[in-house]
């Protein structure tokens, strides 16, 4: 696994930036941030009930400058920023065994970095003591609807799963696989493929979506960051209609990619934000058959860029609502593929 920051300032727009430490902010005090940062003058910090925030700007850190750069980190190095700011892309998974990193698919240096980036593990090593860690326990862990195993369970089978992803295979062949691995963990018998029935699932979803999102269909007329990120996906969802050149070959880069998305998944515990394993890779077949279905084309550069975009639009809170209304569509898509 490669990990590049490439400075496209995904990871400072649009997201909630905080919880921020109060050691932190007394520490940025201290320093005068706010007559060495013009724009801070105005207010920096929100109080919230969750804790300490960092102000948006126009739906980006108060601290983006317009070179796309950190001004905390230009000012005081990367020891003056928040934690969260410092680890990501990386989820950190404290685990029976030991400490687990995934790298989020939804940073845009993911992709990028794929091929020819820097060993991951280089900036792992720098992530700072205080990272924002999950603590994975016993607590049951729902894999299908109404059927749970043990914490310490999941994590022999998730070994199990993350084997059966190859880098040289189709991501939904990778889906399908950890499907049949999943069900055959649990003594259940998959069903027989039914096309039709996975693509007109699948079919629902993007216009259900689409619907969901009409009001942002108009990038001309869209004001605001979040106003724009949504009319591009609203956009990229319209591109998805059937009929699309969506059952090409992907080239081996696209491939590898996906791969890599499909474990990290698994590692980062992702499926955590779904409710359910299941329905966390049906979100993932989903997400790989929306991006395949909009363009022709079908090497990483033309794939991945929507992919992003579509994977910081499903971390949103509304879009994990709306989401969470055809889970069982996410799972009967995959199930029948």
């Amino acid at each position: 696994m490669n990990w590049d920051c490439h400075n496209c300032t995904l990871c400072c727009r649009l997201f909630a930036l905080g919880p921020v430490a109060p050691e932190i902010v007394a520490g940025l005090q201290a320093r005068g941030i706010e007559q060495d940062w013009a724009p801070a003058a105005d207010g920096w910090v929100d109080e919230t009930p969750q804790g300490l925030f960092l102000t948006h700007r126009d739906d980006s850190c108060v601290f983006l400058r317009d070179d796309g750069l950190c001004a905390v980190h230009a000012l005081y190095g990367p020891e003056a920023k928040p934690a969260f700011c410092r680890t990501f892309p990386f989820t950190v998974v404290e685990q029976a065994g030991g400490v687990v990193h995934a790298v989020r698919e939804d940073c845009g240096g993911t992709w990028r970095s794929l091929i020819g980036g820097t060993p991951a593990s280089q900036a792992i090593e720098a992530l700072p003591d205080q990272a924002p860690r999950l603590v994975w326990g016993d607590e049951p862990v729902q894999v299908l609807p109404g059927v749970g195993i043990a914490g310490d369970d999941w994590l022999a089978l998730e070994d199990h799963l993350v084997a059966q992803v190859r880098d040289d295979l189709d991501p939904q062949e990778n889906l399908c696989r950890l499907r049949d691995a999943l069900l055959g963990a649990l003594r259940r018998a998959p069903p027989d493929p039914d096309p039709a029935r996975s693509a007109a699932c699948v079919e629902g979803l993007r216009q259900n979506l689409a619907a969901a999102l009409g009001p942002a269909a108009s990038p001309a007329d869209a004001q605001g960051t979040a106003a724009r990120f949504l009319a591009g996906v609203a956009t990229g969802l319209a591109a998805a209609a059937p009929g699309h050149a969506a059952v090409a070959p992907l080239a081996p880069d696209a491939e590898r990619y996906f791969a890599l998305v499909i474990r990290q998944h698994l590692r980062g515990k992702a499926f955590r934000a779904s409710g359910a394993v299941c329905w966390g890779l049906g979100l993932v077949s989903l997400g790989v058959a929306l991006a395949r279905a909009r363009t022709p084309k079908t090497d990483l550069a033309a794939l991945a860029p929507w992919h992003v975009r579509w994977s910081r639009f499903t971390r949103n809170q509304g879009a994990r609502a709306l989401l969470h209304q055809h889970r069982d569509t996410l799972w009967e898509a995959l199930l029948h593929r």
